[in-house]
């Protein structure tokens, strides 16, 4: 019976009697505040050595011209103002960082104030900023990085006992609704399940936040804020939810597999109103899945319920737990290692930075250029001039980019450049393996009224000559 005993200690992993696991909760703050700084400072590092100076990422690039135009639209954007006074040029790089430890220490924030337990916080929080889709989200200066910091900060505002510093809450909190309507419902739906479950005493404070903030939620729809703010790439479904597919960003298979494990445990204990907020989180990455940031909170969260509940009780069998429980965590390592080997691919290149400056340079300031979606952000920040791309909130701007890139002959493609007053094409190496090189419109390019003016390594600039010079010349 002795012998049973300790064997069944002997296998419990997660238990006071592991060490290594009593460490870890002890010092779980120090060690995801090391490990995240780590995470996040590798793929700066490694486009540094690179010799690559450019900010990752076409969001990041959308954000920093958004904080010179601030207004009633884009009001999230001014921590980026702030930030960019200390941190101007190539250390803009470091906003992401700065704004992820200041969310982190905020988490800490609330996990006290909340009293979650210290296993639950750790695992959770682990699980996320290991994800590729934490790690991207604060590697550029996104939307969702900043609005998770307005969040958090909103809440420790709200939750404090003084009443000055519950109004002061209002700000971030109002200025977080600017960013799109998707983020606006999450932040009413978690005041609302606060109010509800935690507050006991109804001030008037709440209700006061409550209606101001669904208020501006309707204020949203009238004015025609995004549902979702994006999209700065080319999306996909599955890659994009599934990091190892090899897209943007996107989760662990590890943790999506051990999350529907979680999905089922927890309808058992009836916590039912996380499933909301799951069920939007799904339909809203249906629809764009730029929300991936939200959907992995979600999944982390079901994976979390999952790992404790799994590696807490007894197995039969010691060693096939064991086996279990490395074989999980070397997937996680794996998936997140293999991301931030390739994120620095992710994003402006030297050639691309010297082609824009280019442009910046030597063409007149009313220029507008041509080129796919994907490069309006650079060709605004970089070239300050204005992308074709960048009116594609306009459906006859976005009918014509579509035309224009599926054009197949000359006297489809000229009364387009013509009538939009294109006369540049900037065209890098993300371009050239979107499109066929030996026909459509790259092969139009061969065309004498088509003039390659620049190009470095790869990233061109041609010159459309309309139709009036041409016969002239």
């Amino acid at each position: 019976m002795k012998y049973e005993k300790k064997d069944t200690m002997k296998q419990e992993i997660l238990t006071k009697k592991n060490v290594y696991y009593t460490f870890c909760l002890r010092h779980y703050k120090i060690i995801l505040f090391a490990l995240m700084t780590i995470i996040l400072l590798l793929p700066v590092l490694m486009n540094q050595l690179g010799g690559n100076m450019s900010i990752m990422g076409a969001e990041s690039y959308y954000h920093l011209h958004e904080s010179e135009n601030i207004n009633v639209h884009n009001a999230y954007v001014v921590p980026i103002s702030i930030l960019t006074t200390f941190l101007p040029g190539q250390w803009a790089s470091l906003i992401p960082l700065v704004l992820a430890m200041c969310s982190l220490l905020l988490v800490y924030r609330l996990q006290k104030k909340f009293k979650i337990q210290q296993k639950y916080i750790f695992f959770f929080t682990l699980f996320f900023i290991i994800s590729p889709a934490f790690i991207y989200t604060f590697s550029t200066i996104s939307a969702y990085a900043m609005y998770t910091f307005l969040f958090l900060i909103g809440f420790v505002l709200v939750t404090h006992t003084k009443t000055y510093l519950k109004i002061v809450a209002f700000v971030p909190f109002i200025l977080a609704t600017t960013v799109d309507i998707f983020s606006t419902f999450i932040l009413l739906f978690s005041i609302f399940m606060y109010y509800i479950t935690k507050v006991k005493k109804k001030k008037w404070v709440y209700t006061t936040l409550f209606i101001i903030l669904s208020i501006l939620f309707i204020m949203n729809i009238f004015f025609q804020q995004p549902f979702i703010v994006g999209p700065f790439h080319t999306e996909q479904i599955i890659p994009d939810l599934v990091s190892d597919l090899g897209g943007i960003s996107g989760v662990s298979f590890f943790l999506i597999l051990l999350s529907i494990i979680g999905t089922a445990l927890l309808w058992k204990m009836k916590r039912h109103p996380i499933y909301i907020m799951a069920l939007f989180c799904i339909i809203s990455y249906s629809i764009r899945t730029h929300s991936i940031f939200f959907m992995s909170i979600i999944i982390c969260f079901f994976a979390t319920v999952a790992f404790m509940k799994t590696f807490e009780r007894t197995w039969t069998l010691h060693d096939v737990k064991k086996i279990t429980f490395f074989v999980f965590f070397l997937g996680l390592a794996f998936s997140t290692l293999t991301y931030i080997d390739r994120i620095d691919q992710i994003g402006l290149s030297n050639a691309d930075n010297e082609v824009l400056t280019w442009i910046k340079t030597n063409t007149p300031q009313d220029t507008i250029i041509f080129s796919i979606e994907e490069n309006s952000d650079y060709i605004r920040h970089i070239a300050d001039r204005e992308p074709f791309s960048s009116r594609s909130h306009n459906t006859l701007a976005r009918d014509a980019s579509v035309s224009i890139l599926n054009a197949t002959y000359i006297q489809d493609l000229f009364p387009i450049l013509e009538e939009n007053d294109i006369t540049l094409i900037y065209i890098n190496q993300n371009m050239k393996e979107r499109l066929e090189e030996n026909q459509g419109f790259l092969f139009l390019l061969k065309n004498e009224r088509f003039k390659l003016t620049h190009s470095h390594e790869g990233s061109e600039v041609w010159t459309f000559i309309d139709g009036d010079t041409f016969q002239t010349s």
